[in-house]
């Protein structure tokens, strides 16, 4: 969502921007599995949390909070925000997730020896796998941890594939090294519940196939109830 505020000198409707569609709804079983939950219902083009904080916060898709270009270089604005404006989103949209992260981080920390942090997103991207798997290139989560989660998913009928061309964004890659905190993003592919020529052509809401979303659904489920478990 991009609320009207923050969409007055947008280049395109707020529904044509890149997104992970449909990503909230096929992971709606999350809060089934008792695990803690920090999600937004923002638009990542009013303020990506998945970006560094210490780069420009008004720079292309790939590195600033505040796009001000898209994934394929074309200018988000006619007319650039002001630093008011960037400061407004980076304190409604970017900061509170990040001290709502860390809030539960530093909680569960206080009762387990480690905690996992599983980053959820979905691509669009032509990638031959249906899963693929961000460790930072094993600096946010080891090889174990790493392993767990793909036999998981595997079993449940995903093919998957490590840190190409997604290693992960700022939401794991703040936890390098941590030795307490395993930091993994998933991001499946749009092609597993939606239109594949939807998703294919870049179409904005693409068609839910709804066999695939509810088969796709249901693994998902399994695979993170064992991964929780294990």
């Amino acid at each position: 969502m991009v609320p009207d505020v923050f969409a007055k000198y947008l280049s395109v409707t707020p529904g044509e921007l890149w997104s992970d569609w449909y990503t909230s709804e096929l992971y709606s079983f999350v809060n089934e599995l008792n695990v803690s939950v920090v999600s937004t219902e923002l638009s990542r083009f009013v303020a990506d949390v998945n970006r560094d904080p210490t780069k420009p916060v008004f720079a292309p898709f790939w590195e600033g909070i505040v796009a001000s270009k898209t994934p394929f270089g074309d200018n988000v604005y006619s007319q650039d925000p002001t630093k008011d404006e960037l400061e407004k989103r980076v304190a409604i949209a970017y900061t509170p997730y990040h001290r709502a992260l860390h809030r539960l981080v530093n909680n569960a920390l206080s009762i387990h020896d480690r905690v996992l942090v599983l980053d959820l997103h979905s691509f669009g991207l032509e990638q031959p796998a249906d899963i693929i798997i961000g460790n930072s290139r094993g600096k946010s989560a080891n090889e174990e941890t790493t392993l767990l989660i793909e036999s998981a998913l595997h079993k449940n009928g995903f093919t998957t594939q490590r840190n190409v061309p997604f290693s992960g964004g700022w939401v794991i890659r703040q936890f390098a090294n941590n030795e307490r905190v395993e930091a993994v993003q998933l991001e499946i592919n749009q092609r597993t519940y939606a239109s594949s020529r939807d998703v294919n052509a870049a179409k904005p809401l693409p068609r839910i196939e709804e066999t695939l979303f509810n088969s796709t659904q249901k693994h998902l489920h399994e695979s993170l109830k064992q991964i929780v478990k294990s």
